[in-house]
């Protein structure tokens, strides 16, 4: 697939060019978690749609996603690979046993996603319990003003003297939630106006002039205020303010202090851009301080968008976001065959999928859990997380864009502008460091020459993994001594060696992070409030059971990660050592044993070559050596072998091309416990650990079939009664499945989201409930 897609012009409705640039496809991820609360030791179940970002659907571009659990401190607990296919992946992990309760939460992207900051990544909440630990509830206290953060946001991006700015105020307590609150607006001593903060979100227009200081006071439930300075305004510029958004249209205000008496007119250009793409242009002209313009609401598009403000120069003076609720989602229907279950009874469904009357196809996944978690969400908080993604204060914008809240779009936009904190959504790239994982992950990192500290142009790197079976790669430095790897997600996870044919040890070897370790971002609030404890307790119970009569409940496929055969595949001759009488040497093992192997000696220095089957004749000086899957580059290394050590040998007897490389035969060797000491001895190699893909684990629940299970005196307290992850309604949008409920009683929730391959997403909850 082109990761470019688009590269060109863009002009207006009047034929004006506004910029020339390369603009690239962008993935956007949203992960799905069988609950919301672990207990350590427990298993993270979880499902992984990719995107792209703009029209939601799903793409096959990468085929490796990195997940990070992260603490409240943004430290990783633990890292993974997740292979996915077509844009769906799914996994298990383990949690570890020894970290502390609290918040912690996911973190996920692509390679490619690098390239795009980590305000792209996935983020996702979770609280995990440490049963072994002490765990603090948050106690309901009233919010203190030394506990307070205050921002203030115009909604441009920036106030400008002389102009009527609209600026959000945005109020957090010490967990990072909205709180209510009131507050004063002055000039010097004189209260200009009061407004009342909702959810942390307050607004105020303001217009500024020079000989005034301006602050606001917030009081929070009566108490005494504090004041906050309120941004310095600049002197000259444009700003842009959304008056209302309608079905029809977005009416927008624009406002400059630019004109001077040489000056009549005004020229500037707007448009509406999302993830790089212009959805609407055109020009502007302002005779006075500002003008009411409007923009088709069609030209909008769904989810997070921005309006760009440029003069004729083709320089930004501002950006304002736009919020619009996409349409046209997938409505989901869950018919269960009763309404009321006994304990370990079987539950059959049936899922449709539609959207307006048509049935559609859609990629789902389904969770059964007990009913009441306090920090599941909602069709709204779906649809907000699956679009919007990276908005750091998701709560709040939750309940602004929930309908059943009956807030205006001014309102929703003051959230907007308060939430995502002003990303720049005109950044560009200035250079792909980073390539997409199309066939698997990218291993790579820079060779440097120790003399100069410059570059190792053209330099052969190769990559190689230990064990019994050969696999080898080699590739060449570009200018700036860098190099890459592209490896199939399949391999096991043997160690891996990257070395360069460096003799004299002339070469530093540096390898990259495949991880991104910028953690600048900051996410996720104290979840532990103290109202939760009933349902924590209720989970941990059921964990404890769980865990001490029916400790896993997740089978893994293995039939995937069987080793590959050698890279060069039957050899031409092998031999089995034990085969034959012991032999001192391993010259003599070579030249005796092996029909194609030659020992030269050229001023005392001996040197092994291969014969060609063809036409018996020494193919050349420059074979490839491979001790246990690595090669070696110094025959003398082979040659001071103890032949007791040695299992198998094998030949390839004829020239071997690997990528541009041409090798005069191939001799590989493996030892009896495939631990080749000598790779300690390399000069310029690195060797670690490989990690590849995690297996996918597949969630078994108990099948209450037959009369011996049901009267099993097992008990089956899972707090994840039932998981899913790969539901695919057929092409009438419909899907059958079927459950055992387990020995908890109650009302559980079944709850299913997805996407459809056209990019409408959905969500639906019902509830069952199980009696004794």
């Amino acid at each position: 697939m082109l990761i470019i897609i688009l590269n060109g012009n863009y002009t207006n409705t009047f034929g004006i060019q506004i910029f020339n640039r390369v603009n690239y496809l962008k993935e956007k991820l949203y992960i799905t978690t069988d609950r919301n609360l672990y207990f350590t030791g427990e298993n993270i179940l979880f499902k992984i749609i990719c995107t792209e970002s703009n029209y939601n659907i799903p793409v096959n571009i990468s085929s490796l996603v990195y997940f990070e659990l992260l603490d409240s401190d943004n430290k990783p607990v633990s890292r993974h690979k997740i292979e996915i296919k077509e844009g769906f992946g799914s996994g298990c992990i383990a949690l570890p046993d020894i970290i502390a309760t609290g918040n912690y939460r996911i973190r996920a992207y692509t390679n490619w996603m690098k390239n795009f900051g980590d305000n792209s990544f996935f983020i996702k909440n979770l609280i995990i319990i440490n049963p072994d630990k002490e765990v603090v509830f948050r106690i309901p206290e009233s919010e203190t003003l030394k506990t307070l953060s205050v921002d203030f946001f115009p909604e441009s991006g920036r106030l400008i003297k002389d102009l009527d700015n609209h600026i959000v105020l945005r109020v957090l307590n010490q967990y990072n939630e909205g709180i209510n609150a009131r507050a004063h607006l002055y000039k010097d001593s004189v209260i200009l106006k009061e407004f009342e903060i909702i959810k942390g979100i307050g607004s105020f227009n303001l217009k500024p002039c020079n000989t005034k200081n301006y602050y606001a006071k917030v009081f929070v439930n009566d108490s005494v205020s504090k004041s906050f300075i309120i941004p310095e305004a600049y002197k000259y510029g444009a700003i842009m303010n959304i008056e209302d958004f309608s079905q029809k249209t977005v009416s927008l205000k624009v406002s400059s202090n630019l004109h001077d008496e040489r000056t009549e007119n005004l020229s500037f250009i707007l448009n509406v851009e999302k993830n790089s793409i212009v959805y609407y242009s055109s020009s502007i002209f302002l005779k006075d301080t500002f003008l009411i313009t409007d923009i088709p609401a069609s030209y909008i598009p769904e989810g997070i968008s921005y309006i760009n403000l440029y003069n004729e120069n083709n320089e930004l003076h501002c950006t304002c976001p736009v919020y619009k609720r996409p349409k046209e989602t997938i409505d989901i229907e869950i018919v269960t065959d009763k309404n009321e279950y006994k304990k370990r009874e079987k539950v059959n469904l049936v899922i449709k999928t539609r959207t307006g009357n048509s049935p559609v196809s859609a990629n789902l996944a389904i969770k059964v859990k007990k009913s009441g978690d306090p920090f599941e969400g909602n069709g709204i908080n779906f649809q907000n997380k699956f679009i919007l993604n990276n908005i750091a204060l998701e709560d709040i914008f939750n309940y602004y864009s929930n309908p059943q809240n009956s807030f205006d779009y001014s309102d929703i936009n003051n959230a907007l502008i308060a939430c995502i904190q002003y990303k720049d959504s005109l950044s560009e790239v200035s250079g792909i460091k980073y390539l997409p994982e199309i066939k698997g992950q990218i291993i790579s990192g820079k060779v440097i020459n120790k003399e100069n500290s410059q570059p190792a142009w053209n330099q052969l790197v190769y990559l190689s993994f230990t064990g019994a079976h050969a696999q080898v790669l080699a590739t060449r430095t570009n200018k700036t001594g860098e190099f890459s790897f592209s490896l199939n997600n399949r391999y096991s996870n043997n160690d891996i060696v990257i070395q360069v044919n460096d003799k004299e040890g002339k070469y530093i070897l540096l390898m990259n992070d495949q991880y991104s370790n910028n953690f600048k971002l900051h996410y996720g609030n104290n979840l532990l409030k103290h109202e939760f404890k009933e349902y924590m307790v209720q989970n941990m119970i059921n964990y404890q059971v769980t865990k001490a009569y029916n400790p896993d409940n997740i089978l893994y496929d293995d039939t995937s990660y069987n080793k590959p055969g050698d890279f060069y595949g039957e050899p031409d001759e092998q031999i089995l050592i034990s085969d034959f009488v012991k032999l001192p040497v391993m010259e003599e093992v070579l030249i005796e044993l092996l029909k194609w192997i030659y020992i030269s000696t050229k001023k005392g220095v001996k040197n092994i070559l291969i014969i060609g089957k063809n036409d018996n004749k020494i193919i050349g000086d420059s074979p490839l050596y491979i001790i246990d899957g690595v090669p070696v580059f110094d025959p003398s290394i082979i040659l001071s072998m103890d032949p007791s050590e040695v299992e198998i040998i094998k030949v390839v007897s004829s020239k071997y091309f690997l990528g541009d490389l041409v090798f005069d035969g191939i001799l590989d060797i493996q030892t009896k416990d495939n631990k080749f000491e000598n790779i300690r001895k390399l000069k310029t190699g690195i060797q670690f650990k490989f990690e590849s893909a995690i297996r996918p684990g597949v969630f078994v629940s108990p099948q209450y079939e037959s009369e011996i299970h049901l009267k099993s005196r097992i008990p089956d307290l899972r707090n994840t009664v039932y998981w899913n992850p790969e539901i695919i309604t057929d092409t009438k949008g419909i899907s059958n499945l079927s459950f055992y409920t387990s020995d908890d009683t109650g009302i559980f929730d079944i709850i299913i989201e997805g996407i459809s391959y056209n990019g409408q997403t959905g969500y639906k909850k019902l509830q069952i409930e199980v009696t004794n």
